[in-house]
């Protein structure tokens, strides 16, 4: 797969992906995955939130955190995400 991108200057060729080539790749992963520590999905999601606040975004106090539904804080996660998600898209060449 040929990668070109005027904009980030990018002019890359990715190899063709194998069974060998793929199961190092996932090793690797794993491995950088494990060296992070594991992450619970509770966890993260509070993570951003508890981020989303500390940056300004979110005008919630963070003492309130624990004692929210689990699916509000899913949902407000969820929107923070997107947000940041929009705010990295690839800009056009």
């Amino acid at each position: 797969m040929e990668i070109k991108h005027k904009t980030y200057n990018l002019d890359l060729v990715l190899p063709e992906i194998t069974q060998g080539t793929l199961e190092q790749f996932e090793k690797f992963l794993e491995k950088t995955i494990e060296e992070m520590g594991s992450v619970k999905l509770a966890v993260f999601n509070g993570g951003i939130v508890r981020a989303a606040i500390a940056a300004g975004w979110v005008d919630i106090s963070l003492d309130e955190i624990p004692n929210m539904p689990p699916g509000k804080i899913t949902y407000l996660s969820g929107k923070i995400t997107k947000h940041v998600e929009a705010a990295r898209q690839v800009a056009p060449e």
